[in-house]
């Protein structure tokens, strides 16, 4: 690939970052927050591979201070995520004010930061630009063939713990950075089971947020307990021989529990 495709690929998703935080200033709607924050993860996606391909290149640091509001346009994602889930157990009036106050506070640190950070997104992106190097083919297969194995070793012997947790951000990295390596890549890449198992995981990860927020209502945490079983039943049969199902190019019968 030549450098031109790595910088208007990066272009094309900072100009998105951008324009979902300037819809989320003027609306204040909880979509355009979510659609900022998977930007900034594409972002990080490409860095993360460009970064592979050359030593020395830290394209992350440069990133710090989208990174600070990432994180803090979490704190206000993560709060509304748990009232959703608290209305769909019907959990008492005093989680819902206590979350509803969590949130009022998070969205006070978020927006002036947001503001400020804002005017100095055009400042950082120059930077960015100066250090974008071309990412070879040949890496290209090696990162995605490499991060494969990894995972599916990981998941071989599957900890329900961070570490699998851990394995969802590894495939949405490939995941996101598919639409700009997908041409050089000598290996097959099963895009809608890799999606498939990412969000067959991300629910196994919902539910033990869920677990973890409602530890002190028992109703709510009873139903949540019986789901437990049946989702990491389906991580494991989804994750089974994952590698090659995953560099088997076309759509894959993937298992189904009732």
């Amino acid at each position: 690939m030549k450098r031109q495709a790595e910088i208007t690929y990066f272009d094309k998703l900072w100009r998105k970052m951008r324009r979902n935080l300037e819809a989320y200033l003027q609306s204040g709607e909880m979509e355009d927050l979510h659609r900022f924050r998977v930007q900034v993860k594409k972002i990080r996606a490409f860095m993360i591979l460009a970064e592979s391909a050359q030593k020395k290149l830290d394209l992350q640091y440069q990133l710090k201070p989208v990174k600070k509001l990432f994180k803090r346009a979490g704190e206000i994602r993560a709060v509304d995520l748990h009232l959703v889930m608290a209305r769909k157990q019907l959990i008492k009036a005093g989680l819902l004010d206590e979350q509803l106050k969590q949130r009022d506070k998070a969205l006070a640190k978020f927006r002036p930061l947001a503001t400020r950070r804002l005017h100095k997104l055009s400042r950082i992106k120059k930077k960015i630009h100066k250090e974008i190097k071309p990412i070879g083919k040949v890496h290209v297969s090696l990162f995605y063939a490499n991060k494969l194995k990894k995972i599916d070793k990981s998941l071989g012997r599957i900890c329900f713990d961070n570490r699998l947790h851990n394995c969802r951000k590894q495939l949405k990295v490939l995941l996101y950075n598919q639409r700009l390596v997908g041409p050089s890549l000598n290996i097959g890449f099963n895009k809608e089971y890799v999606d498939r198992l990412q969000i067959t995981i991300g629910d196994w990860h919902d539910n033990q947020v869920a677990k973890q927020l409602f530890k002190n209502d028992r109703s709510a945490l009873n139903t949540i307990n019986r789901k437990d079983a049946h989702l990491k039943s389906r991580v494991k049969q989804t994750a089974k021989d994952m590698y090659n199902k995953a560099t088997t190019a076309g759509n894959l019968s993937l298992p189904q529990l009732s």
